[in-house]
Formats: structure tokens, sequence, C-alpha cells
């Protein structure tokens, strides 16, 4: 999201009035660098009080890690579906998840 998009305003408006309501939101976006390259962050933003003054923190995290994680578990999800058709293949659970032996 950035000055850039399409519906970069209305996008914009509707996270204000989500902070607004709530005093603090989440959300995923993305920052350019320097060198022109994009890097996927995910703000944090909070309202504080400060005396007279209503003032919103954003803290902005790099996520690309996890953004690249979240790809992969989508490459090999397919063949972990198939798997799954196969009720005659043992398999053993480890850490929430199944895993063929």
């Amino acid at each position: 999201m950035g000055p850039h998009c399409p519906d970069y305003v209305a996008t914009r408006e509707k996270l204000l009035q989500d902070l607004l309501a709530r005093g603090e939101i989440t959300f995923e976006s993305a920052h350019v660098r320097k060198d022109g390259s994009v890097v996927p962050v995910e703000i944090r933003a909070r309202i504080m009080d400060l005396g007279d003054r209503r003032l919103i923190l954003s803290v902005a995290r790099d996520i690309t890690d996890r953004k690249q994680a979240e790809a992969e578990v989508k490459l090999n999800e397919p063949g972990w579906q198939a798997s799954c058709e196969f009720p005659n293949i043992p398999r053993r659970r480890a850490k929430n998840c199944w895993t063929m032996p």
C-alpha cells in the first residue's frame, strides 16, 4: 500500500478510522528503500495521549522472512494435500502437525 496504489486514500482513511475506534491496530504494508526496492512490513499503530496532545505511535517491522516462509508453505501445500488422500499411509503426529514417517 502506498500513494501509488489506486485505493490508497480510501484504505488510509479506513485504517485511520479503525485506529481511532480501537486505539491500536496492526496491518501489513510495504515500504520503499532508498535503492527503490520494496520491503514488506507489519505496522503496529497506537493512539497515545501526551498531556493535551493526541499522538499516533507507529512501529514498522520488516516481515520479508515471514513472507518467504508463507510462500514456501503455499508451494508445498498441494503435495501435503495429496498425501492426505491416501489414508493407508502411516502418519505420526509431531508438534501439532501430521508427518509421514
